[in-house]
């Protein structure tokens, strides 16, 4: 599967973990904020793992938690080789945006690849964004190891950016 590509040099890493357990606490979000987003991170990582160790790769796809507090997979999408990755997570967001009040939290995964002064990094792509405030985007490099048979390891050096809202806005 062909992996999209986007600049990295948009996307400073930065400390996305803390002491106190939580992915996402202290990163500015309220408590709940910060809870769904480490449940559907935690979630969509290990699904993203699961079809990079079937398949090498995955198409778009999203988790949502609704207003009542429930994981839903509700959304997967065909990735189309021709859209940029901004692109690909707009598609999914036209899918959200009329039921979004039925949310609280989403979170959007893409399978990109980065370019930086030629070389590539292959990596998970989440945005998330609550509709209590808190919006961020978490790149997750993998790499695929193994002979024979490819594991994907992915690292647990994240790199976290801004994400301007997109659903409640």
């Amino acid at each position: 599967m062909s992996k999209l590509t986007a600049d990295l040099r948009s996307y400073p890493p930065a400390n996305t973990t803390d002491d106190e357990g939580g992915v996402f606490n202290g990163a500015g979000l309220s408590d709940a904020a910060a809870a769904d987003f480490d449940l559907l991170c935690q979630t969509g990582v290990d699904f993203a793992e699961s079809l990079l160790a079937q398949q090498g790769g995955f198409s778009p796809f999203g988790f949502t938690v609704k207003t009542d507090g429930k994981l839903d997979a509700s959304i997967f999408r065909d990735r189309d080789p021709s859209n940029t990755p901004d692109a690909e997570l707009d598609a999914m967001l036209d899918v959200i945006r009329p039921t979004r009040d039925d949310y609280r939290a989403v979170a959007l995964f893409t399978d990109v690849t980065f370019n930086v002064s030629g070389s590539s990094t292959e990596m998970i792509r989440i945005c998330l964004e609550h509709r209590d405030g808190g919006s961020l985007q978490v790149l997750m490099p993998y790499t695929m190891t193994g002979f024979r048979r490819k594991k994907p390891k992915i690292s647990t050096e994240a790199r976290a950016a801004d994400w301007p809202p997109r659903l409640w806005v």
